[in-house]
């Protein structure tokens, strides 16, 4: 068995995910550096020891985190993409499918998000190569509605998506979920807020 067929087969356990799952929240809670194996074992409910049976590293956990963040950033933009709908109808659905995840996707979103620079340079190389790839969407989305007339022609489509970040990946640090509105009732007025700026 090659290493790529055993990672498909550590991605596709369910203890592994539920490893992933434990990671990102105590990553979420403590940040990269200062979280430890022992807080990720204690939050699986394993030994230390026990975990280190399926895991190599603490590096480890957040690229398949952020690789999973990115990744699945990707495939929901390219499924709206796919749809072929309006670039605003478009844009609306992809703030609102980047801000408001399912909820137990959330701490994985969160980390893949804010600290896969704490990976090694190599690492980092390919998770940013993901990260273009989706940004790169986004702006042919952008363009798309330029070219038919729904947006702003004046608009600079690196501005306009460079919002977009900046309002739906910072709510990743501040937004609680006992606040009077979801993260998708947030989304959508983010989106209200961003259209407004740039419909023709």
């Amino acid at each position: 068995m090659n290493s790529a067929q055993i990672l498909d087969e550590k991605l596709n356990n369910p203890r592994y995910q539920s490893i992933l799952e434990a990671a990102a929240k105590v990553f979420r809670k403590n940040e990269f550096h200062h979280a430890n194996i022992s807080d990720i074992a204690k939050e699986v409910g394993l030994q230390k020891g026990s975990l280190y049976y399926h895991i190599k590293s603490k590096e480890e956990l957040l690229f398949q985190i952020s690789t999973f963040a990115v990744t699945q950033c990707m495939a929901n933009i390219n499924a709206i993409i796919s749809k072929n709908k309006r670039a605003d109808i478009s844009i609306r659905e992809g703030i609102i499918a980047h801000m408001a995840p399912d909820e137990s996707l959330v701490d994985r979103y969160y980390v893949g998000l804010h600290e896969y620079h704490n990976l090694s340079p190599d690492k980092i190389i390919q998770i940013r190569k993901y990260f273009l790839e989706y940004r790169l969407k986004w702006i042919s989305l952008i363009d798309r509605g330029k070219t038919e007339g729904i947006f702003k022609q004046n608009m600079v489509s690196g501005i306009i998506l460079s919002s977009i970040y900046g309002m739906c990946n910072w709510s990743f640090r501040w937004y609680l979920s006992d606040r009077k509105f979801n993260r998708r009732q947030i989304a959508s007025m983010f989106a209200d807020i961003i259209l407004e700026g740039i419909l023709e």
